[in-house]
């Protein structure tokens, strides 16, 4: 097994809500392990089913394209991002599992999410 990445992550109910985005663009898992209760009130992390098959393959690795010079490019490429997801979102589904603390999420790295 290989492990390219950990982090840890707290459930600020306060906290902005996080862009839609992707762990990894190759042929991994995520794996989620709450140390304490995720529950509706301290925001779950939400996954747009089906979201994977957006992004089959390595060619297609980036969510946002190459930024170059102007800062109004990203802005828009940003407000475009959540329009788009969030559309697949209702279109697809998503789902926002509350965990109790020690429970074990897996997904698709690949999957689109935000927490």
């Amino acid at each position: 097994v290989y492990v390219s990445d950990l982090q840890t992550v707290d459930a600020d109910p306060l906290a902005d809500i996080q862009p839609w985005h992707r762990d990894n663009s190759s042929r991994s898992l995520t794996v989620l392990i709450p140390l304490y209760d995720v529950q509706e009130a301290n925001g779950p992390t939400e996954l747009i089913l089906k979201s994977h098959l957006l992004y089959p393959s390595h060619r297609h690795s980036h969510l946002s394209p190459k930024m170059k010079g102007s800062g109004g490019w990203r802005c828009r490429w940003e407000m475009w991002r959540e329009f788009f997801f969030s559309f697949f979102a209702e279109t697809e589904g998503s789902i926002r599992p509350c965990l109790k603390a020690g429970d074990i999420l897996i997904y698709d790295s690949r999957v689109i999410h935000r927490g």
